[in-house]
This record gives structure tokens, sequence and C-alpha cells, in this order.
């Protein structure tokens, strides 16, 4: 069961992660529109993975930072 905390941080960091990817295709990029989406994109992994570092039971919580983890990567 997914939490709505949990999907709306996954709903901005699509959107975010989309808009960037549109930003850095243009031919003369805005770095200040590439800086802000940059830092919201980590701003929201890291709420991201507070978020589910909460749901998760202690004994689980090792998996759950392996997930978060490759989230990052990915």
């Amino acid at each position: 069961m997914m939490k709505a905390r949990i999907f709306q941080l996954t709903e901005y960091l699509q959107r975010v992660e989309g808009r960037l990817e549109l930003e850095q295709r243009r031919p003369k990029p805005d770095p200040k529109i590439l800086l802000y989406l940059r830092t919201a994109r980590l701003r929201i992994k890291k709420a991201l993975s507070r978020a589910m570092g909460r749901i998760v039971n202690p004994h689980r919580r090792a998996r759950a930072m392996m997930v978060c983890k490759q989230l990052q990567y990915a």
C-alpha cells in the first residue's frame, strides 16, 4: 500500500525529471532553470527517502534504503 505523501512525491519527481530532460535538450538551456530543477529533484528525492524511512518496519529499513538508493541512481 502506497501512502499519499509518497505517491505525491513520486508524481512531483516525475514532473521535475521530465521538465529537466526537456530543458537539457534545448539548444541553449537556461542555467537558472537547470539549477532550480536539479535542486528541486534532489530535495524531492531526499523527502521521498525520509518518507520511505518512516513507514517501513525497522527490520525492513535496510531493504528500503537500498530501494531508495536505486531510485537516486535511476
